[in-house]
């Protein structure tokens, strides 16, 4: 297990295969500060000429209680999401 972001989010697995994209499951002690770590992430990929189509996020739990603290940090970036 590796921390993330200055003991923010834990990286629990994380998988690389011989493709341009990568897979990761993280630990977050709020909702909140996964939000904000998920819009700094999508907004730097945006930056870097990511097509939006590009980018998913997997939620495994509670995703409407996730979504509702993701859609408001996103709207405040200028990043539209969709459910």
């Amino acid at each position: 297990m590796k921390v993330l972001e200055g003991e923010t989010a834990q990286e629990v697995t994380s998988a690389k295969q011989n493709t341009n994209g990568e897979c990761r499951a993280l630990l977050f002690p709020s909702d909140v500060e996964e939000s904000r770590f998920l819009v700094e992430q999508i907004d730097a990929l945006l930056k870097a000429s990511y097509s939006p189509r590009d980018i998913c996020i997997l939620v495994r739990q509670r995703p409407g209680a996730f979504l509702e603290s993701l859609a408001s940090m996103a709207r405040n970036s200028d990043i539209q999401i969709r459910d």
